[in-house]
C-alpha cells in the first residue's frame, strides 16, 4: 500500500520546495538585476517659452554600491530646448531608489514639434535608460491672430461704410 501525505504535511511540503526553487533561482541570477528607471511623466507637452519638470526615479535592484552614476540626456535638437538634470551624478546604494529632477525648456527657436529624447542613467556596470516625448506647442492658440485680423477688418469696414454714409450727408 503506498503512502500519502496528510493535509497539513502536503501542505508544508509544497511550501517549502517553493521556497527552495524560489532561492536557488534568484541565486542563478533570474531575478538579479531588476534595476531601472522610470520618467514621471513619461511624456509632456510644453509651450513655447515654458519648462516642464520630469522625475527621474532611478532603482538599484543589485546588491552593489555604484559610487558614480549619471545621468546622460540624448536626441533634443542643438537649438530648440535647454535640458538639466539635478544631481547629475549620485552614489548608489543597494537596493536604493533615488529620484533626480529633469527640467526640459522649449525656447522660442523650438518650433512645434514632437521629440523622443533618451535619458540614460549609467557608472561602472550599472546602466538603465527610459524614452521621454516631447510635444512643443506654440504658446498662443492658432485662433489668436486670425481672430484679430479678422476684427480689425471688421473695424476697417464698419468705419469706411459710416464715413462714406456721413459724406452722402453732407452733399444733400
Amino acid at each position: 500500500m503506498p503512502y500519502t501525505l496528510g493535509g497539513a504535511l502536503r501542505q508544508q511540503v509544497i511550501v517549502l520546495t517553493f521556497a527552495v526553487l524560489l532561492i536557488s533561482s534568484s541565486q542563478l541570477g533570474v531575478f538579479a538585476n531588476q534595476s531601472s528607471l522610470t520618467l514621471e511623466p513619461s511624456s509632456v507637452v510644453i509651450k513655447v517659452g515654458d519648462t516642464a519638470t520630469i522625475n527621474a526615479v532611478l532603482v538599484n535592484g543589485q546588491n552593489t554600491t555604484f559610487s558614480k552614476v549619471c545621468f546622460n540626456i540624448e536626441g533634443f535638437p542643438s537649438t530648440g530646448f535647454i535640458t538639466s538634470i539635478t544631481p547629475e551624478c549620485t552614489t548608489l546604494q543597494p537596493f536604493e531608489n533615488f529620484t533626480a529632477s529633469l527640467n526640459v525648456t522649449a525656447t522660442p527657436a523650438a518650433a512645434p514639434q514632437n521629440v523622443t529624447a533618451l535619458i540614460v542613467a549609467s557608472g561602472g556596470t550599472f546602466a538603465v535608460q527610459a524614452f521621454l516625448l516631447v510635444t512643443v506647442v506654440p504658446a498662443i492658440s492658432a485662433w489668436i491672430p486670425w481672430s484679430m485680423i479678422i476684427v480689425f477688418v471688421a473695424i476697417l469696414s464698419l468705419s469706411l461704410f459710416y464715413g462714406n454714409k456721413r459724406k452722402r450727408r453732407r452733399k444733400k
